[in-house]
């Protein structure tokens, strides 16, 4: 149980890392709480934020159905009202503050995130024919606000077609001008952390994971000598480069320069060494393909063809097996930050599915 905050300072405790809490700067007009705000604060404001704070630990993020995120969203909007009742700068400050984590936990609540993976998949591959005549990854905000403003239809279909979970789809029906207004405004910050920020970034993944499928298909190809003789389709001619990709990373501000450059000695050819690059020569390995896996799924039945053989080995959910086969087939530079390097791509996959 949350005991009542008594310190201003606590309030921070509830905020995420990736939430701007930037210090108020020096201002001439700048207004210092009085006791009075003080007291509204560390008894109103504080009860919220506490009651809140209890609901977040109540729920498992799966368990959270549409009736309980839109609970939680209330609770946390009389947060930012509490704050912004109160006029002084220490209360604005945690009034921005909380608005940003309200915005993004109720995307997160209402299973949004994921939706929105597919969403690009789905857009980027025009799987549905509907997202072309539409420009939802316009870098203008005012175009990119248009194209999400009259597809809105198009958008609920694509949704209804690709995101398995009913409260995604309660979100997009109740809250679309919301919808809308978290992909075409730029918050008003300069930290790059909201939720706006986040989700321009992520435009960037369908071209970087339909690459890597290119790869691994293209090495399945000269391993196996798999080649069909029927003509390949448009989609499969394009290939992504990897100057497409980082000119969308670096679009986007809230990609770290650690991040795009990590990216940039992956995609290069002459870069043999990186995690990515190695995991992609596992997965058509002879060596990985035959590899028998504890607790793994995998066979060595010769009537089984080598795409479901691929299928069904499961090194890939086997962090020790991956260990073991990358340094049987890798170079040590491959396995310098495996752990850090297996996280990540853990956490890709699990956003993607």
């Amino acid at each position: 149980m949350f005991t009542q905050l008594y310190s201003l300072g606590l309030f921070l405790v509830f905020i995420p890392n990736h939430v701007d809490s930037e210090p108020i700067r020096s201002q001439t007009n700048s207004l210092e709480c009085s006791e009075k705000d003080l007291l509204i604060m560390e008894g109103k404001c504080s009860r919220y934020v506490n009651e809140y704070t209890l609901l977040s630990e109540e729920y498992n993020l799966e368990d959270v159905t549409a009736d309980i995120a839109k609970n939680m969203s209330y609770v946390c909007d009389r947060i930012t009202n509490c704050f912004d009742e109160i006029p002084c700068d220490e209360a604005q400050k945690f009034k921005r503050i909380y608005e940003q984590k309200c915005e993004k936990d109720e995307f997160r609540n209402y299973k949004m995130t994921n939706c929105v993976n597919k969403l690009y998949d789905s857009i980027y591959l025009n799987s549905n024919n509907c997202s072309k005549a539409y420009q939802y990854f316009s870098k203008d905000l005012r175009v990119r606000r248009e194209a999400y403003s009259s597809g809105e239809s198009c958008i609920v279909d694509i949704a209804e077609a690709v995101c398995v979970e009913e409260t995604a789809l309660t979100y997009l029906n109740t809250k679309y001008d919301q919808f809308v207004d978290i992909m075409s405004i730029k918050p008003d910050s300069e930290h790059c952390t909201s939720l706006h920020d986040e989700l321009f970034s992520r435009q960037c993944e369908p071209m970087i994971m339909k690459r890597e499928k290119d790869q691994v298909l293209e090495q399945m190809n000269g391993l196996f000598s798999i080649l069909r003789s029927s003509k390949k389709t448009e989609e499969e001619k394009q290939q992504v480069k990897c100057e497409d990709i980082t000119e969308c990373m670096k679009d986007a501000c809230y990609n770290s320069h650690d991040s795009i450059n990590k990216f940039e000695q992956s995609c290069s050819d002459k870069d043999n060494d990186s995690f990515d690059k190695c995991y992609r020569k596992l997965l058509t390995s002879p060596e990985s393909i035959m590899y028998n896996c504890p607790n793994a799924n995998s066979t060595k039945n010769s009537t089984v063809s080598l795409l479901d053989m691929l299928r069904l080995n499961r090194f890939s959910d086997n962090k020790e097996c991956t260990r073991t086969l990358m340094a049987k087939i890798c170079t040590p530079e491959a396995m310098k930050t495996f752990d850090k390097d297996w996280g990540d791509h853990q956490r890709r996959m699990a956003e993607r599915n």
